[in-house]
């Protein structure tokens, strides 16, 4: 059973991941997104390191079945009241076709300096691709080898 939680909260962190990194990129001021986004990408290891700091001092004062309370029940506390604090994706509204005041507003409190006209109407400018097969995203030929490394049938000089 434990085999099956793990597997689970694996599927659970591959995919926490991939969503705050866009979340955020989406969100944060264009001259800072690659510092965050790298602080980011470091900080997930980090919470692992942490955890394993407080599971020493936890588990000898209440035992192993308390890291897996603390290590289940804080993070579904954090994950709701993230539902309540953070924003909806601006694409994701405007793909779903959201009222363009929702989208005003939205952007309003994110970008405050920005100044959104009233009665603004909102496009994506990217290609839809609705129904697309799993499959697909591992269709196509390979990438070409980085040209710093050489080729394999190269003979040494």
């Amino acid at each position: 059973m434990l085999l099956v939680f793990r597997f689970l909260a694996g599927l659970g962190l591959g995919g926490a991941m991939p969503s705050f990194i866009s979340l955020t990129s989406e969100y944060c001021p264009r001259r800072l997104r690659a510092v965050i986004v790298a602080l980011l990408w470091a900080g997930f290891p980090l919470g692992g390191f942490v955890g394993g700091l407080l599971a020493s001092w936890i588990i000898p004062a209440y035992g192993w079945h308390s890291v897996f309370w603390v290590g289940g029940v804080l993070p579904l506390f954090v994950c709701v009241a993230l539902i309540f604090a953070l924003p909806e994706s601006v694409g994701f509204l405007v793909a779903s076709g959201a009222p363009p005041e929702r989208i005003s507003s939205l952007l309003r409190r994110v970008f405050p300096a920005v100044s959104v006209p009233s009665g603004a109407s909102f496009v994506l400018n990217e290609e839809s691709a609705r129904g697309v097969p799993l499959v697909q995203l591992f269709a196509g030929a390979a990438p070409p080898a980085p040209s710093c490394c050489g080729s394999a049938s190269s003979s040494p000089s």
